[in-house]
Protein backbone atom coordinates (compact mmCIF):
# COMPACT_ATOMS: atom_id res chain seq x y z
CA UNK A 1 0.00 0.00 0.00
CA UNK A 2 1.00 3.25 -0.22
CA UNK A 3 0.18 6.69 -0.89
CA UNK A 4 -0.64 8.78 -3.90
CA UNK A 5 -0.01 12.87 -3.92
CA UNK A 6 -1.49 15.29 -6.49
CA UNK A 7 -1.30 19.24 -6.17
CA UNK A 8 -4.06 20.68 -4.96
CA UNK A 9 -2.88 24.32 -2.91
CA UNK A 10 0.19 23.33 -2.52
CA UNK A 11 3.22 22.44 -5.82
CA UNK A 12 5.11 19.54 -6.02
CA UNK A 13 8.41 20.41 -7.32
CA UNK A 14 11.59 18.64 -7.94
CA UNK A 15 13.80 19.38 -5.26
CA UNK A 16 16.11 22.27 -6.05
CA UNK A 17 13.88 23.49 -9.38
CA UNK A 18 11.27 24.66 -10.89
CA UNK A 19 9.63 21.34 -12.70
CA UNK A 20 6.14 21.06 -10.89
CA UNK A 21 4.69 17.36 -11.08
CA UNK A 22 1.51 16.23 -11.01
CA UNK A 23 1.73 13.50 -8.83
CA UNK A 24 4.13 11.24 -7.13
CA UNK A 25 4.23 7.96 -5.14
CA UNK A 26 4.92 7.75 -1.82
CA UNK A 27 6.17 5.07 0.52
CA UNK A 28 5.80 4.95 4.26
CA UNK A 29 8.11 3.36 6.62
CA UNK A 30 6.64 3.45 10.51
CA UNK A 31 7.65 2.42 14.00
CA UNK A 32 5.89 1.44 16.96
CA UNK A 33 6.26 3.00 19.63
CA UNK A 34 5.84 1.81 23.83
CA UNK A 35 3.82 4.90 24.26
CA UNK A 36 0.89 3.96 21.78
CA UNK A 37 2.88 6.69 19.53
CA UNK A 38 3.85 6.18 15.66
CA UNK A 39 6.70 7.59 14.04
CA UNK A 40 6.81 8.07 10.58
CA UNK A 41 9.10 8.75 7.65
CA UNK A 42 8.55 8.40 3.64
CA UNK A 43 10.18 8.38 0.53
CA UNK A 44 8.59 9.65 -2.93
CA UNK A 45 8.99 8.16 -6.22
CA UNK A 46 7.42 9.43 -9.47
CA UNK A 47 5.35 5.98 -9.77
CA UNK A 48 5.19 2.38 -8.78
CA UNK A 49 7.98 1.54 -10.77
CA UNK A 50 10.21 3.58 -10.31
CA UNK A 51 9.77 2.40 -6.67
CA UNK A 52 10.03 -1.03 -7.71
CA UNK A 53 13.09 0.11 -9.48
CA UNK A 54 14.28 1.83 -6.44
CA UNK A 55 14.76 4.98 -7.91
CA UNK A 56 13.75 7.36 -5.46
CA UNK A 57 12.39 11.36 -6.54
CA UNK A 58 13.84 14.25 -4.30
CA UNK A 59 11.25 16.06 -4.14
CA UNK A 60 9.81 19.55 -2.05
CA UNK A 61 7.51 17.64 0.15
CA UNK A 62 8.58 18.13 3.55
CA UNK A 63 9.89 14.77 4.28
CA UNK A 64 10.64 15.22 7.80
CA UNK A 65 9.63 12.09 10.33
CA UNK A 66 6.21 12.69 11.88
CA UNK A 67 5.18 10.90 15.30
CA UNK A 68 1.32 10.57 15.55
CA UNK A 69 -0.75 9.86 19.12
CA UNK A 70 -3.31 7.24 18.07
CA UNK A 71 -6.24 6.67 19.94
CA UNK A 72 -7.07 4.06 22.28
CA UNK A 73 -9.56 2.36 20.13
CA UNK A 74 -6.79 2.08 17.05
CA UNK A 75 -3.71 -0.63 16.38
CA UNK A 76 -0.15 0.36 16.06
CA UNK A 77 -0.59 -0.74 12.26
CA UNK A 78 0.15 0.43 8.80
CA UNK A 79 -3.08 0.76 7.92
CA UNK A 80 -3.51 3.06 10.55
CA UNK A 81 0.09 4.92 9.67
CA UNK A 82 -1.32 5.76 6.33
CA UNK A 83 -4.43 7.09 7.51
CA UNK A 84 -2.58 9.64 9.69
CA UNK A 85 -0.06 10.04 7.02
CA UNK A 86 -2.65 10.93 4.38
CA UNK A 87 -4.50 13.25 6.85
CA UNK A 88 -1.12 14.89 7.36
CA UNK A 89 -0.86 15.33 3.92
CA UNK A 90 -4.20 17.13 3.07
CA UNK A 91 -3.17 19.74 6.22
CA UNK A 92 -0.35 20.04 4.30
CA UNK A 93 -2.10 21.22 1.35
CA UNK A 94 -1.94 18.65 -0.82
CA UNK A 95 -4.45 15.93 -2.50
CA UNK A 96 -3.96 12.51 -0.80
CA UNK A 97 -5.09 8.95 -1.39
CA UNK A 98 -4.23 5.61 -0.03
CA UNK A 99 -3.78 3.10 -2.99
Amino acid sequence: MAIQLTKNTKQILIKGTEIELNSVYVRIAFTCNYDATISVTFKTFLSHNSFTENNEIYTDVSNIPFEFAILNTETQSLDVALEYMKNKFIELGYNATII
